[in-house]
């Protein structure tokens, strides 16, 4: 097929909400022929965009969202951004909307370029971050190709050609364990060899939340979109910024360190996250004793020396479970800190989830019981975070 697109590489010095995974269409003044016909052509477009295992975002249409859409936009940005919990749901909503509706496509453009770190483009065309791609070059982090003519037949051209040539990206998992060499299992199964791989097995029900997150490409884009667009508010339009200042300033909402939130503990043995819509974090009893006891150990506990709060972990069940069978309660506990089981993996991943399940592993991470094999596992929620009331 006949090249029918020229380009330009550039190197960016900022992190970008433009992932790899997108493909943007963007241009410094409206081409309306193009414009028409990627309107008329958009599911086409968007299918071959997909079956590289990317996603085709073109604003106008974004712009004009459903209730649905920014329903669901909201949730992902709560998810990303947990502070948001403490803010009326129809208020943020009404925000969102707001926003997108009356930022106007060069307005979202510009927006996009000055992200980057880009003064203007001199064409219609798509942008795109590859790093992590295979053709990825570390020196030059950003692609723009826009067609060589100018005729309706030709942007067929342009796009068919160009998308056919895309090559999917990389595919790197959220999580990566690394190690210097291959070690062998034990003889005999011992739970912290296999704690970072069994505390991190999700539930079929978390694996579809986080998976439709990350297929909504839309929402993640928009999602950081957004945040990046209040932050820009707050100088370059004064009277706008006086409806979000609530939101935008509560907390320090758009600072780049993570925000977290204090975590309480009631007399009733309750788990509530304040900072975040007082959302309560609900476990088993089981895992719930276990995370009520790390959050009396700051600095740790081995696994290999869990055992010795047994004692602690029974007076903290007994008080925490609905179970009145003596037996029962005192083999749960023997189970828990036995390492030949995989009893205390299974609750850590159970705690795990309950944090994943409301937000993004980026905040969450801080919140669970953590650590490397050999070492103590811990919560890593600063200390005077954990607020414990019992």
């Amino acid at each position: 097929m006949e090249k029918s697109y020229k380009g330009n590489f550039y190197k960016n010095l900022n992190q970008s909400f433009l992932k790899p995974r997108y493909l943007l269409f963007i241009e410094d003044e409206i081409n309306p022929t193009l414009n028409r016909y990627i309107i008329e052509n958009y599911e086409k477009i968007s299918k071959a965009v997909e079956s590289k295992e990317m996603e085709f975002i073109y604003f106008p249409f974004i712009s004009k969202a459903t209730n649905e859409f920014i329903f669901s936009l909201t949730d992902f940005l709560k998810y990303k951004h947990p502070i948001l919990y403490s803010f009326n749901a129809k208020e943020i909503k009404n925000i969102i909307a707001f926003l997108i509706s009356s930022t106007e496509p060069l307005e979202f453009y510009s927006i996009v370029l000055k992200e980057i770190g880009l003064s203007r483009i001199e064409h219609s065309g798509l942008i795109r971050n590859f790093e992590g791609a295979p053709e990825f070059d570390s020196k030059k982090k950003f692609s723009f190709v826009y067609p060589s003519g100018s005729t309706y037949a030709e942007y067929e051209m342009f796009f068919e050609s160009f998308i056919s040539q895309l090559l999917i990206p990389s595919k790197i998992p959220q999580t990566i364990f690394y190690q210097l060499a291959e070690e062998s299992k034990p003889n005999s199964y011992d739970a912290d060899w296999y704690f970072s791989k069994e505390s991190n097995i999700a539930s079929d029900e978390l694996k579809l939340l986080i998976d439709s997150f990350q297929k909504e490409g839309k929402y993640a884009l928009l999602a950081d979109a957004v945040m990046y667009m209040l932050s820009s508010l707050k100088d370059n339009q004064p009277e706008f910024i006086k409806k979000v200042k609530p939101i935008i300033e509560h907390k320090q909402l758009l600072d780049t360190d993570v925000i977290l939130s204090k975590i309480m503990v009631d007399n009733h043995y309750n788990i509530f996250l304040p900072d975040f819509g007082n959302r309560e974090i609900k476990m088993h009893a089981l895992p719930k004793s276990l995370y009520l006891l790390f959050l009396r150990y700051p600095n740790g506990i081995r696994f290999k020396e869990l055992y010795e709060y047994k004692k602690e972990l029974l007076e903290i069940y007994n008080k925490v479970t609905n179970k009145y069978e003596k037996e029962e309660i005192v083999r749960a506990i023997d189970d828990l800190v036995d390492m030949t089981k995989n009893s205390i993996n299974e609750k850590c991943s159970r705690i795990r989830e309950a944090f994943v399940s409301i937000m993004d592993d980026n905040t969450a991470k801080h919140y669970y019981i953590t650590g490397e094999r050999g070492k103590p596992k811990k919560i890593l929620l600063p200390n005077k975070l954990i607020d414990i009331r019992y």
